[in-house]
């Protein structure tokens, strides 16, 4: 089981609520999933955000005490590129200990049309296609790296949200 981790609201909010039914200024989560939060600024508009939690399980060789490195790409299934400055860009995780080569990035319509590409692992989407912010909606996306010297491909969606 992984160690539960612990998520704080950094803006001043009131009338909280968490997707977990919580109403305090923070969680407690031990399950990957999307958690959400609302809550109204000082202004009384409504606000929210979420966050992607994906915990890893990580192999401890008991005999060396070392933990080996396990190279990975990750990527969140949702992104929200509304200007609040959370979750602008849909973008990779990577272990940062592992080198990243060969990477590409491209995503896909629903129409299976080719709306963003990206050779470098620190430039994501936007939201935007020719000069347009893009529908709410799931896109498909398809990623290749070598890491660590290993090719790997990796497919998936995302849900753009405003």
């Amino acid at each position: 089981m992984p160690h539960p981790l612990f998520y704080f609201l950094t803006a001043t909010l009131t009338d909280i609520e968490w997707s977990t039914g919580s109403t305090a200024n923070e969680i407690e989560v031990s399950a990957d999933g999307i958690y959400f939060v609302s809550g109204s600024d000082d202004c009384g508009i409504l606000q929210t955000d979420s966050i992607v939690v994906d915990f890893i399980d990580c192999e401890i060789d008991t005999t060396t005490n070392e933990n080996p490195i396990t190279c990975f790409i990750q990527f969140p299934n949702a992104f929200s590129p509304d200007g609040d400055g959370f979750n602008e860009i849909f973008n990779p995780v990577a272990n940062q200990l592992c080198l990243v080569e060969n990477y590409q990035l491209q995503i896909y319509s629903r129409w299976g049309e080719l709306i963003f590409s990206s050779n470098d692992i620190n430039i994501g989407w936007n939201g935007i296609y020719k000069n347009t912010p893009q529908e709410l909606g799931t896109y498909v996306y398809i990623a290749d790296a070598t890491l660590g010297g290993m090719d790997m491909q990796q497919t998936g969606t995302v849900t753009l949200v405003r």
